[in-house]
């Protein structure tokens, strides 16, 4: 999900307010990968590699810039870059 988004906000046709307003829901679905990755997955092999895979693929940096306020900046950058 967070793939198509950066995809579609990254098209050269995307408006501004598109491109932010998709960035801004990757913010959004990388807090719910987030809650998943604590929450849900028991298994700490597996959970770090999906981290791992996120942050390898470079969504950390779409997330952040889809932020919009300091609460979704800490999620964005303290959960995932440790």
């Amino acid at each position: 999900m967070i793939e198509a988004l950066v995809a579609a906000a990254l098209e050269p046709g995307a408006g501004r307010a598109f491109r932010k307003l998709l960035l801004r829901q990757a913010n959004r679905e990388g807090g719910n990968l987030l809650h998943i990755l604590r929450k849900r997955l028991h298994d700490r092999p597996l959970r770090q590699r999906f981290a791992r895979q996120f942050l390898d693929a470079g969504y950390i940096g779409v997330v952040l810039k889809g932020a919009t306020n300091a609460s979704e900046i800490w999620r964005a950058y303290s959960r995932f870059a440790n």
